[in-house]
């Protein structure tokens, strides 16, 4: 017998998909102008292009690497794996306490509290009953 995905299953995994994606352009993005700042010296009158291009590469090597995150993310959700829901769960708590950190410092009060209201109804959604079962978790 085959599970049906939940559609809130899939809303979220098309979301990190393309979230995934986004990363993945990003950093490599940043690794190309990286690497075009070292070489050009264009970061003279903002900072020394020996850090600035380095930096661009450090981050655009992290955007990648969390795009690739989204992505293995995304599959496992899409084909309901146990460590997908595990991962996704583990993420949502994870972004519900650096947002509650990010509100009592007072930066982007607004922002924080609606990313952490979007993450803590994940972690909802993930628990009810269907969507654990759809896991084979229930």
């Amino acid at each position: 017998m085959t599970t049906q995905r939940p559609a809130g299953v899939t809303i979220l995994a098309v979301l990190q998909l393309i979230g995934g994606i986004a990363n993945l352009l990003f950093g490599i993005t940043s690794l190309f102008f990286g690497g075009a700042i070292v070489v050009s010296g264009a970061a003279a009158s903002t900072g020394s292009p020996a850090v600035i291009g380095p930096m661009m590469t450090l981050f655009g090597a992290l955007f990648i690497a969390i795009g690739v995150f989204g992505l293995v993310l995304s599959y496992g959700l899409l084909n309901l794996q146990q460590w997908a829901w595990k991962l996704a769960m583990a993420l949502a708590a994870i972004n519900v306490v650096t947002h509650l950190i990010s509100l009592f410092q007072g930066s982007n009060v607004p922002g924080a509290i609606v990313s952490m209201v979007i993450s803590g109804l994940i972690l909802y959604y993930l628990f009810r009953p269907n969507v654990k079962r759809g896991f084979g978790l229930a």
